[in-house]
């Protein structure tokens, strides 16, 4: 038999945990050896079993396994010799863990002896003595005895430094130390030995004893709350390795002490709980194994599940719940470090806190590790995440709910965080509307209108099944008209943002199926109507909100159209700008399309369509007559930056009539004191932008006020009578359009709005 490859494929099964089919393999392989009559595999295989029964508390096991390779060991004639003490410093440690003290004393009293006897005993396993019978000396309380001997053994591992031993020498030391009541020289040793195990993956089952130590030194300092983190790691460790075995009780027992003294009765929630989990688990193993990876990792729990809502509670645990979390990284770390960034969070420990992950068929596809953009593409079910409004449109609300539900853990940034920020944002105006137009389209087909036709029929389980739809599509409206994604159905009345109509919804249960009408759906409806009405600028009064859904639909055409011409402005302008000869040669900005888009287009989305119809159609006519907008733009502009220069070329200009000049300028006067309160208000926005006043003009730095000037008196008659009743209009309802203009420039540069943009600026 080739014992080394056994003992190896023994090790790979006890590294990931797989006690069962360990203990069976072992089984198989004594077996074996005994038909093959290979003692000496034998011998070996029964020490492994002894180890492997006394650290699953399976005590009585154990010893019969000590009785039969001490009869293997005595028919082969080796009593007395290297091996046999080897054999029997095991036999001791069972013993020992049992409780059979005096029989664990005279197997470590014949041990020493044997090892004196031989030359050839080398100093580890003098050092493995000393570190066993120290542990009997604790479990008989004879705690300065044991802390000689561990004293000894340390002294000699930390000579051959064995990184693994030093720190199994320094926990025991540790224990003996917390006992003597030496708490300060314990922790000493207990960190020392914490750093070496801490984020090993797989870990070493010797870690939970150096974390029950250190939850010992937490309980004694009285700070009880890392005391009932260390424990709880402990209790985690062990059970991974050994089961539920003595030790795994009596770190049960102290964590329990540990909790009444902290005398709290909260339970975590099952976010908290995963946190926890990563923080005592994930993240030590992330940064033991993959610290140049480290702050290109993302952890947290996303996704489907109640736990990632919040919304989880004792009635949630029956599947999919516990102590998990995720990893996004992108594409090209996850083709390094995928497969081994798994592998180590399946080693990591399955039950904590008292919980256990309760898988079903979807776990897989819940926690672990995932590549950040794929992660969401698989949840949403689309091939890129959306773009434009069709793409938006063709995701369920309840999906984007779920990818954007949940806690992030870390502080690290990628592709995940990038998309996530954006998709936080909520619907994009248009989408929004086009929601909102469906569910309250819904509401009154339901509520407003078959409701009461089924009633008048006496067809009251219909009705009921109106009213059900009624609920459904007033509870997704809520959520929209605050531009959040709303969840599957069963968490929609819990994750209602309106107070008010959840209370109205509550009175189901209290009132009979004819008062629904009156004391439920009409006040509803007048709720989401006045809400609508005040937030999106709806015209109509009739309360009928099909009526309304009708006015969300056209503005939310209107807004698609407004987008398409003012990007075909934005498109025409740059084509214009391309042909501007500068001076100085051709500036930057002319082949920055992404900059000059967003600036044009933000300004355009401020606009009614028929502003936008009629600019295009002057740009066109100028283009077909010969003439380029931009280059007339900047020739303006040079009146005041280079009056010289102006001169010269003002006789090519189209001219222009004095009221034209009049009402540009006190459009510009106008404009600008917007412009005044807007860098009042933001500060760093402003900063990054022109000066505002013609008088701060230079030739090389044109001014806010300068600027405007030159564009308008580039404008129409027609055009211009336009731009001044918009500019008009927005000053009667007190709007800056400064601000308005700012606020697009924002969300097309991906803040949720100008505010995040002035605080990051």
């Amino acid at each position: 038999m080739d014992i080394q490859k056994i003992l190896k494929h023994l090790d790979e099964l006890l590294n990931v945990s797989k006690l069962d089919e360990a203990e069976k393999y072992l089984f198989e392989m004594i077996e074996k050896s005994l038909e093959n009559k290979d003692y000496n595999s034998a011998i070996t295989l029964y020490n492994e079993q002894i180890g492997f029964f006394r650290d699953c508390g399976r005590f009585p096991e154990a010893i019969d396994s000590c009785g039969k390779v001490l009869e293997i060991i005595e028919k082969c004639g080796l009593n007395d010799t290297k091996e046999y003490a080897v054999t029997l410093l095991n036999v001791a440690n069972a013993y020992r863990a049992s409780g059979e003290y005096k029989k664990s004393f005279d197997a470590y009293n014949k041990v020493k002896s044997i090892f004196y006897e031989n030359s050839d005993v080398d100093a580890e396993l003098y050092a493995s003595y000393y570190n066993n019978i120290s542990l009997l000396y604790q479990q008989v309380e004879n705690y300065e005895k044991a802390a000689e001997c561990q004293k000894k053994a340390l002294e000699i591992v930390e000579k051959s430094g064995n990184s693994q031993k030093i720190a199994i020498s320094k926990t025991n030391l540790a224990v003996s130390l917390i006992r003597l009541e030496k708490t300060d020289d314990a922790e000493i040793f207990v960190d020392e030995a914490l750093d070496y195990f801490t984020g090993l993956s797989p870990s070493d089952f010797h870690y939970s004893a150096a974390l029950s130590a250190k939850g010992d030194i937490k309980f004694k300092q009285n700070d009880f709350k890392s005391a009932v983190k260390y424990y709880n790691m402990a209790l985690a460790e062990t059970e991974l390795h050994m089961g539920k075995n003595n030790f795994y009780d009596i770190i049960l027992e102290n964590l329990n002490l540990a909790k009444s003294e902290l005398n709290s009765k909260k339970e975590l929630n099952g976010s908290e709980l995963c946190k926890y989990y990563y923080e005592c688990f994930g993240k030590p193993m992330i940064h033991r194994n993959f610290q140049k990876y480290e702050n290109k990792i993302v952890c947290g729990m996303v996704g489907e599940g109640s736990d990632c809502f919040g919304f989880d509670d004792e009635y949630s645990r029956d599947h999919d719940f516990g102590p998990a979390f995720c990893m996004w990284v992108d594409e090209d770390i996850y083709s390094e470090i995928g497969e081994k960034l798994q592998k180590a969070y399946d080693l990591l420990p399955k039950t904590f806190m008292g919980f256990e992950r309760i898988k079903s068929v979807q776990s897989s596809k819940r926690t672990g590790v995932f590549q950040s953009e794929k992660f969401y593409t698989d949840l949403l079910e689309t091939k890129k995440i959306p773009e434009n409004i069709s793409e938006w449109l063709e995701i369920q609300p309840e999906k984007l709910a779920v990818v954007t539900n949940g806690f992030i853990f870390t502080e690290t940034h990628n592709k995940f965080t990038e998309i996530r920020k954006k998709l936080k944002k909520g619907f994009p105006k248009t989408v929004q509307l086009k929601h909102l137009a469906q569910q309250t389209a819904l509401m009154a087909q339901s509520g407003q209108y078959n409701f009461l036709r089924m009633l008048k029929r006496g067809d009251k389980v219909t009705a009921m099944i109106c009213y059900n739809e009624f609920v459904l599509s007033t509870l997704k409206c809520t959520h929209i008209i605050k531009n959040k994604f709303y969840p599957y159905y069963k968490w929609l009345y819990k994750s209602c943002p309106y107070l008010y109509i959840k209370k109205l919804f509550e009175l189901s249960s209290k009132i009979s199926i004819d008062e629904y009408y009156s004391e439920i759906i009409k006040p509803v409806c007048e709720t989401i109507y006045n809400e609508i009405k005040n937030q999106f600028d709806i015209l109509s009064d009739d309360k009928y909100l099909d009526i309304m859904a009708r006015e969300l639909s056209k503005k939310a055409d209107e807004i698609i159209l407004k987008e398409k011409l003012s990007y075909k402005i934005a498109k025409m302008e740059f084509e214009a700008f391309d042909k501007v000869q500068n001076e100085g040669g051709r500036a930057n900005c002319q082949d920055d399309w992404e900059t000059f888009s967003i600036m044009r287009v933000s300004q355009y989305l401020t606009w009614n369509v028929p502003m936008l119809e009629q600019y295009i159609s002057d740009f066109e006519d100028a283009i077909k007559s010969g003439r380029n907008p931009i280059t007339e733009k900047y020739a303006r502009m040079m009146k005041s930056t280079s009056p010289k220069k102006y001169a010269e070329i003002e006789k090519n200009l189209p001219e222009i009539e004095a009221d034209t000049i009049a009402l540009c300028n006190a459009i510009c006067e106008i404009q600008v004191s917007w412009m005044e309160e807007f860098s009042k208000e933001f500060p760093n926005l402003s900063s990054n932008a022109r000066v505002i006043h013609t008088y701060e003009d230079t030739e090389w730095n044109t001014s806010y006020e300068t600027y405007l000037r030159g564009e308008l008196l580039t404008y129409s008659r027609k055009m211009l009578g336009m731009y001044a009743a918009f500019i008009v209009d927005l000053s009667r309802k007190n709007q800056n359009l400064a601000k308005l203009t700012m606020e697009n420039t924002a969300e097309l540069y991906g803040y949720t709005s100008v505010y995040e943009a002035e605080e990051k600026i």
